[in-house]
This record gives C-alpha cells, structure tokens and sequence, in this order.
C-alpha cells in the first residue's frame, strides 16, 4: 500500500508542503488550518500532526487520523476556513 503512495508522490500526484504555491494566500490558508487544528483539545496527538498543502486556493489534507469523527472535524474546520468546495481530504483513518 505505501509503496502506490510512494509512486504517487514522486509522479507528483500528490502535493507535498514543498510543493506550496507561494501566493500570499496559498501560503496562509495552511498557517490558518493548523492554527485551528492544534488548537481543538478534541484532536488527538495524531491528528493534530498532519499535512496541509495549498494550490490555487484548494487544501490538501493528508496525514492520520484516530476516526472518522477527528476526519469529518479537521475537514469541516479547513472547509471553514478556504471554502466547502476548497479542500481534498485525503486523510487516512488508523486502522486498529
């Protein structure tokens, strides 16, 4: 599974913080999401660790998460913040 990952990163696929467009607004909607990700005592350690990409003002949320409820929280806070129909949420629920 990881390894089809791996693949898509390198295809470019999949955006990686480096990949951050550098317009004022891509590059503060991240800052924005995290500040209100970390600051959800609700999220656990985990969640409060994932990645958020921005290009052309769409957010890519990738990273682990505990549930789905800690998912649907982060998704509705970035959603909040850039827009409904502005963010990929492509985080990946632990399986335990």
């Amino acid at each position: 599974e990881n390894m089809g990952r791996n693949v898509q990163y390198r295809s470019g696929e999949i955006l990686e913080p480096d990949d951050q467009s550098e317009s004022k607004t891509d590059r503060s909607l991240p800052h924005w999401i995290l500040q209100a990700v970390v600051a959800d005592m609700a999220l656990s350690r985990t969640a409060q660790r994932i990645k958020i990409s921005t290009s052309n003002r769409v957010v890519t949320l990738r990273g682990l998460v505990n549930n789905p409820q800690e998912r649907e929280r982060i998704e509705t806070k970035a959603q909040y913040i850039a827009g409904k129909n502005n963010v990929d949420n492509q985080l990946e629920i632990i399986r335990h």
